[in-house]
């Protein structure tokens, strides 16, 4: 029983301790408001006359309307500025003034934006009578849209207008669009047949577009500048615009290729970071295949995108598939691998004895392997294996293999 005693008095103690801690810091610290204050508070004027500058509200707030005359009255020349298109990562800015055409002091917050794309900044929150600050509304466009209305509230003390919208329009365009964008696919080459593919570059900025010099391989392409009717490029939106056909020779390099194709343009380069520096430089990759006299055929090989899969196997026992090579017009002593290039570079090709075929070709084993005991690796899609196998035959001096892979 006297141990209960204790403990309850104990427990009374402790109660009547967090009571007095609880009164002192009610007394120590002021509320804190939970909701928006009344307005800003005004910062020592800078003197001289001059109309005094206040600190801008940590949150948006309403001002108070005064129960009796005087008023303010708030007067906005132009409550909508549209910048027409503008360029996606540029920033754009219009100012707007604010007048107070009443007889008592005009005060103003700013309310609701549309986005995180629009700033606005008040330059005075309170505006004597007759007097007028100025107001600066921001867009910076990330991406690119279709015509659209940015905007803020602007809240005052004005009994009459209580809030005010000032509002930006604008298209946002990348200074230039590729079509196709940044690869332009020939497709299977042909050994007889014209090898072409058309891009254009426009622009929905500029309104003029001219190509300073192209940068190529020309043993593997020649490249052709057009004009084009922008008029007619009413999806793309162009106010100027190329034309650049590519055009491949029946010869080259087998398999998949991806050529770079540089073009600059007489237009200087728009910093990320602002400012402008040389001429512009756009790369796009001509991208196909060509078959040539060989034909790979196998049930690992995919010819469309000229891929070879090996699968996903055990790194300590390997793996070794086997494709047949279908070759038109041998040469005469056969066809031979006169060297490899590989990446990863453990991968081995080795090319059999031929044997007549049909239609005068001749038809050889190539066995593609990983040995058992390589590293574990995995090349896959975006970043697959590739193979450079370069042979004697006249027309086919060398072709490209692309392999997917994983050894675990």
């Amino acid at each position: 029983m006297r141990l209960i005693h204790a403990m309850a008095a104990v427990l009374v103690g402790l109660t009547a301790f967090y009571a007095v801690v609880v009164a002192l810091k009610s007394v120590a610290t002021p509320p804190t408001e939970t909701t928006a204050h009344d307005g800003p508070h005004p910062r020592e004027s800078a003197g001289g006359g001059e109309m005094p500058v206040h600190a801008p509200p940590r949150l948006t707030y309403w001002p108070k309307i005064s129960a009796a005359p005087p008023f303010p009255k708030v007067v906005i020349e132009r409550e909508d500025f549209d910048f027409g298109r503008i360029e996606v990562g540029d920033q754009y800015e219009q100012k707007f003034t604010i007048r107070n055409e009443g007889d008592a002091e005009l005060e103003i917050s700013q309310g609701d934006t549309t986005c995180e794309c629009t700033v606005g900044r008040i330059q005075n929150n309170r505006i004597p009578p007759h007097q007028s600050a100025q107001f600066t509304l921001r867009w910076s466009p990330k991406t690119p849209s279709d015509p659209e209305e940015k905007g803020t509230e602007i809240r005052t003390n004005d009994p009459d207008n209580k809030s005010v919208h000032l509002r930006i329009f604008g298209a946002a365009y990348r200074r230039f669009v590729l079509q196709p964008e940044r690869e332009w696919a020939v497709g299977e080459v042909s050994e007889s047949g014209a090898n072409q593919v058309r891009g254009h570059i426009f622009s929905p900025l500029l309104d003029r577009l001219e190509v300073q010099r192209l940068e190529f391989n020309p043993n593997l392409m020649s490249v052709a500048v057009e004009s084009v009717d922008v008029a007619e490029q009413t999806e793309s939106r162009a106010r100027s615009g190329l034309a650049l056909v590519v055009s491949l020779p029946n010869r080259g390099p087998l398999g998949e290729f991806s050529l770079p194709l540089g073009i600059v343009l007489d237009v200087p380069e728009r910093l990320p970071e602002g400012g402008v520096a040389g001429p512009t430089r756009v790369d796009v990759q001509v991208t196909g295949r060509r078959q040539g006299p060989l034909r790979l055929l196998g049930q690992d090989f995919l010819p469309r995108e000229g891929v070879l899969s090996l699968g996903s196997f055990d790194s300590s026992q390997g793996r070794r598939v086997s494709l047949s090579l279908i070759v038109r017009d041998p040469p005469p002593g056969g066809m031979e691998l006169l060297s490899v290039e590989s990446d990863p570079n453990q991968l081995h090709a080795e090319l059999s004895d031929g044997e007549p075929a049909a239609g005068g070709t001749k038809k050889y084993r190539l066995q593609i392997s990983y040995p058992p005991g390589a590293p574990r690796i995995s090349r896959r899609d975006a970043d697959p294996g590739r193979m450079i196998l370069k042979t004697n035959h006249p027309d086919a001096g060398e072709f490209h293999l692309k392999v997917h892979l994983t050894a675990f």
